[in-house]
């Protein structure tokens, strides 16, 4: 799998994780919302500049690297 693919799905997950916690709910219904209302559809369609800008200009690149959130590598 390439790096890019990764950073994709780490990006992926941070989003629904931190939608999870903006609306207290569990990370699999976060998912499970996202998904029916093609929130999911956006973020892998999202173009990967976009992505990366928003993980290398912002606090989402700690979060990613933060070992409690599960997506360090």
């Amino acid at each position: 799998m390439s790096t890019k693919t990764l950073w994709k799905i780490q990006y992926m997950n941070l989003c629904v994780s931190q939608f999870a916690k903006a609306n207290k709910m569990t990370q699999q219904l976060s998912y499970r919302y996202l998904r029916e209302f093609k929130g999911m559809d956006f973020l892998y369609n999202m173009p990967m500049a976009e992505a990366f800008d928003t993980i290398y200009n912002s606090a989402t690149y700690q979060k990613i690297k933060n070992k409690n959130t599960g997506l360090y590598r």
